[in-house]
């Protein structure tokens, strides 16, 4: 879990063999910094099952794609709080079981864009809520190829957010993105099966 009242620029990478997990944060601003408090808050979960438990070659590609991104955000006044929460759970499982190849290929990308917040005035506060969570489930039980391709997609992108006034509370709590692809193959076959959901989200 990373939580931290930000008022610069910062940038954080995380790279892993198998996923990638990536927070930009740019350009953040309080022009009137009395008691003004930016949080920004991201619990991401990454794991990646992709076996050959049989006598063939893994081939397999299985990719998890975390992004979250936020931009130019004005605070004027006092005592003006804005907090974004992103959670990210991502799960790939995409074996294959017995004799034949895993060329499987299973990708979950969670994209998260926080863009053009303005607050105005006195004791407001915005809170942002994002959750995502997406499985892959794309195996080859018996005899035969994994030769599956299962994608999952999520993007949640708000542009333009403006708030002003005194004691403003403000809430924006995006429904929580939930896919899954099961997708295997328990026949003595190859497992040729392509599956996929795609999820956008554009607040304007």
């Amino acid at each position: 879990m990373i939580a931290k009242d930000i008022l610069i620029p910062s940038i954080l990478f995380l790279i892993g063999i198998i996923f990638n997990s990536t927070i930009v944060s740019n350009a953040l601003a309080a022009k009137d910094p009395f008691n003004n408090k930016i949080n920004l808050g991201l619990d991401s979960k990454h794991k990646n099952v992709c076996d050959e438990n049989g006598t063939g070659a893994n081939s397999a590609s299985c990719q998890d794609i975390d992004s979250t991104t936020t931009g130019p955000i004005n605070m004027h006044g006092e005592n003006n709080k804005l907090s974004a929460d992103f959670n990210t759970n991502q799960i790939q499982e995409c074996d294959e079981s017995d004799d034949g190849d895993n060329n499987a290929k299973c990708s979950n990308s969670s994209i998260n864009s926080l863009d053009s917040i303005d607050v105005f005035g006195k004791n407001n506060k915005v809170n942002v809520g994002v959750e995502t969570k997406q499985t892959n489930d794309c195996n080859e039980r018996r005899i035969g190829d994994n030769n599956s391709v299962c994608i999952n997609d999520s993007q949640n992108i708000i542009t333009t957010l403006a708030i002003t006034g005194d004691n403003n509370d403000f809430n924006l709590g995006i429904s929580p993105t939930e896919q899954s692809n099961h997708c295997d193959d328990n026949s003595d076959g190859d497992n040729t099966s392509k599956c996929a959901n795609i999820s956008h989200l554009v607040l304007p």
